[in-house]
């Protein structure tokens, strides 16, 4: 059966005409990403994906908005906009971000809180992804003596996702880390700022920085449960590339913001829906239930008093995200 070509350019001009129809405005992605309605809104994430050069510049707006608005946010908690916005916009590598997203992580806990831990889990890759070509801002979160050490730890490792992207040298960033250890870092100073520059050192394989590693244990520098001078030794001195590789893998650019938000909605792992994973957490209660009849009774533990921890506080497991939102969650 064959169509005649009026009937087939009719049908073309239909179906384009439907898609233009059923094409977001600006305005209606903005209105789907404000706030969450529990569901991960992923027409309208698409639709920006699609739309990057119209979007774009209310993306900027958004973050720069909840930068200036940050207890507005961190009150609001079905307020996203400006999570999506970090997502998109580092899959767009868009360098007019760069600006914003550091003066974003310089807001300290307030950053850390207004996006429930997402700056203090994957901010190295956000912040590298829209890395303009300048590494000053990042040096100056990294200096910053009044930011939590998480995220001054990952200006560090944006440095190190940087020339594992191959955007820096490495004996750029190996020189820089140099005069931390030597003279921008004080001492004692914040001892985990200190056990994270040695991981950095150690993800970059810097065997030039053995030395300075090795007077920071002996200056006792370092957190003694963080990391041992024996592993620091070995990881310098006979395997320097493993960690870089490994990198490559662990730490990719954000190149599908879609994704990236699914697993960060998510509590398993990537490509886990919900459904398995309830799942797999009442297998795991039946088996437990199953090991405490095997067991037999247990004797009485002694109470022990625990720290309360405020609803709206950091949750003390060290997620980055409030403890009602974690932790508390579960309780």
């Amino acid at each position: 059966m064959t169509i005649e070509p009026k009937r087939s350019e009719a049908r073309k001009e239909n179906i384009i005409a439907a898609r233009c129809d059923s094409r977001m405005t600006t305005q209606e992605i903005l209105k789907e990403l404000e706030h969450t309605t529990g569901h991960l809104p992923e027409k309208a994430l698409r639709a920006a994906v699609e739309q990057r050069e119209e979007i774009t510049p209310a993306l900027l707006e958004a973050l720069d908005a909840a930068e200036h608005s940050i207890t507005f946010v961190e009150e609001n908690e079905s307020y996203m906009l400006h999570i999506y916005s970090m997502f998109l916009l580092a899959q767009f590598q868009e360098p007019r971000a760069y600006p914003l997203m550091v003066k974003f992580f310089q807001l300290g806990q307030g950053a850390i809180n207004a996006t429930e831990g997402i700056v203090a889990n994957d901010g190295d890759r956000l912040l590298a992804c829209v890395f303009d070509g300048d590494p000053h801002p990042i040096k100056q979160v990294i200096e910053n003596e009044d930011l939590e050490f998480s995220l001054r730890s990952h200006g560090m490792n944006a440095l190190v996702c940087l020339v594992v992207w191959g955007r820096l040298s490495r004996e750029s960033v190996i020189e820089y880390f140099r005069s931390l250890y030597n003279a921008r870092f004080p001492r004692p100073g914040n001892r985990e700022v200190w056990g994270y520059l040695v991981a950095a050192t150690l993800n970059l394989g810097a065997r030039e920085l053995l030395e300075e590693v090795r007077e920071a244990f002996r200056q006792q520098l370092i957190p003694e449960d963080m990391i041992d001078l024996a592993k620091s030794e070995k990881i310098l001195l006979d395997e320097p590339e493993r960690p870089m590789e490994h990198l490559r893998d662990a730490k990719p650019p954000v190149t599908d913001a879609v994704e990236e938000i699914r697993r960060w909605t998510t509590t398993g792992a990537p490509g886990v829906d919900d459904e398995e994973i309830q799942q797999q957490m009442a297998a795991q209660k039946i088996e437990k239930e199953i090991e405490k009849e095997l067991d037999g009774p247990t004797k009485p533990t002694p109470y022990q008093a625990t720290q309360k921890v405020g609803r709206n506080e950091p949750c003390p497991c060290g997620s980055g995200k409030k403890y009602k939102k974690c932790c508390g969650a579960k309780v």
